[in-house]
């Protein structure tokens, strides 16, 4: 994870960090609802899903231990287009906003690295939807 990589980061990261606990199956994030935080996890597992029209589920990826979260909605100011549960019990470290933005008007090249992997999430979500759209509706889930 490069956010704790660089000593500079870590007094930020103890300033603007709470550490917290989910249980298997609690949604951490919730498509829909806006987002101020980025979460680190510590232990376990989660999943992210979006929601398609119809009201099903749809598994995106699986976040595991030292990789994070909350990214898209954190730097778009939307509201989130995923949600993300524990799988397992799930202990994750929470770094608020004025953390993360601090960190990254110090270290710019970790807001081009949450970029890249923000692009990339975010076609990994359209991908999952396009699928299901391709198996509800046939086609190649483009709508053509």
């Amino acid at each position: 994870m490069p956010l704790a990589r660089e000593p500079k980061n870590l007094d930020d990261l103890a300033k603007g960090t709470i550490l917290q606990q989910f249980g298997a199956g609690e949604k951490v994030i919730r498509q829909g609802e806006p987002g101020n935080a980025l979460y680190i996890i510590i232990a376990g597992q989660a999943l992210v899903t979006v929601t398609n029209e119809l009201g099903m589920e749809l598994a995106v990826m699986t976040i595991l231990r030292g990789e994070f979260f909350g990214e898209m909605a954190l730097f778009s100011g939307e509201p989130s287009p995923v949600s993300v549960g524990a799988v397992d019990d799930l202990q994750v470290l929470v770094i608020y906003s004025d953390a993360v933005n601090t960190m990254i008007e110090r270290q710019p090249s970790l807001g081009r690295e949450i970029g890249q992997i923000i692009e990339a999430r975010s076609k990994a979500v359209s991908m999952a939807q396009q699928a299901e759209r391709a198996i509800i509706f046939g086609g190649d889930g483009t709508g053509s």
